[in-house]
């Protein structure tokens, strides 16, 4: 275990020193490429909402729903 929190450490320290030196060069890749330069239309923002919203629901619900319907929750397959 010690191990593995060494070389997610190290992996940790060297990618924050990379990208302080792109930064430092005028190079924004990284904050472009995780942030899509800041320019996401009102189309991308509701389908990440409504999947984020739909992905919470199964995840919490379903099991509930099947663990007290029993059978009849197979209709959530096919909305998968």
């Amino acid at each position: 275990m010690g191990v593995y929190n060494v070389a997610i450490f190290s992996i940790a320290v060297y990618s924050y020193l990379s990208n302080t030196a792109q930064v430092a060069r005028g190079n924004r890749f990284v904050k472009t490429h995780f942030a899509a330069g800041k320019d996401f239309k009102a189309g991308v923002l509701f389908l990440t909402t409504f999947s984020t919203v739909f992905s919470g629901y199964t995840v919490v619900s379903v099991p509930d729903e099947a663990s007290g319907l029993g059978f009849t929750s197979v209709r959530w397959i096919g909305a998968v």
